[in-house]
């Protein structure tokens, strides 16, 4: 596997670069491949809901094809832009009711336990667009941070510096946002 560019060496000298692309590679087809098998049961929600999975998990797996060849910094911060904003579009399905999700039926409601209680700490509602919380679910978003992780790791040194205190923002505004209610 091609170096993607140069980083700083660790205590023994070596470069990591490849180690971290080629971690990057297995966590963005796990979640591509996460994405493509979930979205079958997702087109019986919605033609748009399953149409996003696909593309999700395709987008995932040539990313990684990308990967595999060697991506300078622009491609790193495309793809820490997109995995960034399928983890927040995540969390947000999970603790808030996005208008274009649609409701869930009746039945609807496959919550992982939790110890002395049902489900993720979000009630099942009916016609809630409110998503619960499943293994499949907490498997892929794990992929997409190590993705994170591995991508940044793989930037320059002032480029990485930005994007990690941009990442940091944003999960400060996201915890803002919930205490003050604007997120569920």
């Amino acid at each position: 596997m091609p170096m993607p560019q140069q980083l700083d060496r660790d205590a023994s000298g070596r470069a990591n670069a490849v180690d971290y692309a080629t971690a990057g590679v297995v966590f963005t087809g796990v979640a591509g491949l996460i994405h493509l098998w979930v979205a079958p049961e997702h087109f019986h929600e919605s033609w748009v809901v399953g149409t996003f999975f696909v593309l999700a998990g395709t987008g995932q797996l040539a990313f990684g094809l990308a990967l595999v060849r060697g991506l300078g910094t622009r491609g790193l911060l495309v793809g820490v832009a997109a995995n960034a904003g399928l983890v927040c579009l995540y969390v947000l399905s999970r603790t808030a009711a996005l208008p274009f999700l649609p409701a869930h039926d009746e039945g609807h409601g496959e919550h992982l336990p939790v110890a002395g209680a049902a489900g993720n700490g979000v009630p099942i509602f009916p016609r809630s667009s409110i998503e619960s919380v499943g293994l499949l679910d907490m498997t892929c978003l794990l992929a997409e941070l190590g993705l994170l992780a591995m991508l940044v790791a793989l930037l320059p040194t002032n480029p990485r510096r930005v994007t990690t205190n941009a990442l940091m923002g944003l999960g400060l505004l996201a915890v803002a946002a919930r205490a003050v209610g604007v997120l569920g």
